[in-house]
């Protein structure tokens, strides 16, 4: 019988956000153990908050007589730390700050209203077993995580601001704010139709990506990506890849069962082509695939096949550079939107910017944008940014079709 725990700690320092001031302190510190039991290709397990303690074991141990079936061997043999936290100050410079942060923002545009929250967060995630496997991940962020209302709209919100990063430069995040709350007090009126250059996210158009890649619709036959393993299909500037580096912030280098990625990275799609989906130990044994490092779930139950993080490889150009000179759509808010079966995209966009030179210079009226996936990502695609031009992320500048209400 091999004994396997997996422990995940989360400590949280969370500012709530009222009328652009704080007006609550919230601290919380979460540990949550997992101890799992292998034996004759059967895995019992149980959970508790807090440390184990040897009940904990017993209970594994009695789960085994439940005859779960897992005949992949433990991950074994590897020892492995990895520390990404920056020394980015105590929790009371981090109040001192926000609360400075605030009121600048309440100063410069008392037209806005922000609520919601500010936090920093520390977390680390642990695996170590009988066999020797030994990982821990730690990491660190500070989230801006604002919902802002104009005085005088009748909406309960109007825009969305997000930003996370483990050492933010308040003074940057601030400018990145303003731009945009700068960009909402000059409203456009003009009619916008057709073929424009969309700045988005990726991780709001890739629904049909999570959904086709997965290693199980692979398998079964039923993902629209079935017959395109080894095909180009794509742009060749588009690389997609299951990312357990550095960059992705609080994302451990292992999965939850222990499995690794050499150089913590490895190519789902690479210059246009479709290599392979993402899989997790059960995945890759039932239909001959290779694990991807993309086991998930709860501490205190089986690993299941789960989405890994996922990036999209930047260009070498900025944003500016990419766009060249074009006028483009900056899709900051967007929900409702879908992918058909076929890979057609359509979303409504609920807060767009209008940007040119590379820079927000006002609020369009809400708009739809729309597109097949093959297209976006193919002779539609101009690329991914390799600066971080707006809310600290990278952005995929597609050719859509875009109509305004």
């Amino acid at each position: 019988m091999v004994r396997e725990q997996f422990q995940v700690k989360i400590n949280s320092f969370t500012l709530n956000v009222t009328q652009t001031a704080v007006d609550a302190v919230r601290k919380k510190q979460i540990t949550k153990t997992g101890c799992r039991v292998y034996s004759d290709g059967y895995i019992g397990i149980s959970g508790t908050f807090g440390e184990a303690d040897e009940q904990t074991w017993l209970d594994a141990e009695k789960n085994l007589m439940k005859k779960i079936p897992y005949p992949y061997p433990p991950s074994a043999g590897k020892t492995r730390i990895r520390n990404t936290k920056k020394a980015c100050g105590s929790q009371t410079d981090f109040l001192k700050q926000s609360e400075e942060f605030l009121a600048r923002i309440r100063k410069d545009f008392p037209d806005f209203i922000c609520s919601n929250k500010l936090m920093s967060v520390e977390s680390e995630v642990s695996i170590h077993n009988d066999l020797g496997l030994d990982y821990c991940n730690s990491d660190q962020s500070i989230v801006f995580g604002l919902v802002v209302k104009h005085i005088k709209s009748i909406n309960v919100f109007d825009t969305i601001y997000s930003f996370e990063d483990r050492d933010p430069d308040f003074e940057s995040v601030y400018e990145d704010l303003s731009s945009q709350l700068t960009a909402f007090r000059n409203p456009m009126e003009q009619k916008i139709s057709g073929k424009i250059p969309v700045v988005i996210g990726f991780q709001d158009i890739s629904g049909k990506f999570i959904e086709s890649l997965n290693g199980e619709a692979l398998g079964r036959g039923v993902s629209i990506f079935g017959d395109k393993i080894g095909k180009k299909v794509f742009n060749d500037d588009f690389s997609l890849i299951v990312d357990r580096g550095i960059e992705p912030i609080h994302a451990s280098f292992f999965d939850v069962e222990g499995s690794v990625l050499e150089s913590d990275q490895t190519a789902l799609i690479e210059k246009g082509q479709i290599r392979c989906g993402y899989a997790d130990k059960k995945t890759a044994d039932k239909y001959g695939m290779r694990n991807t490092a993309a086991a998930g779930g709860e501490y205190n139950s089986v690993p299941v096949l789960s989405v890994p993080p996922l990036s999209v490889l930047p260009s070498q150009k900025t944003l500016a550079e990419i766009l060249n000179g074009r006028d483009a759509v900056f899709a900051a808010v967007l929900s409702g939107g879908d992918f058909t079966n076929e890979g057609q995209f359509a979303s409504p966009v609920q807060m767009a910017y209008s940007i040119r030179d590379g820079k927000l210079v006002g609020k369009l009226p809400e708009l739809t944008i729309s597109g097949n996936i093959y297209d976006l990502f193919g002779n539609d695609y101009f690329g991914q940014s390799g600066d971080k031009p707006f809310c600290g992320e990278r952005y995929l500048v597609l050719n859509m079709d875009v109509n305004q209400y």
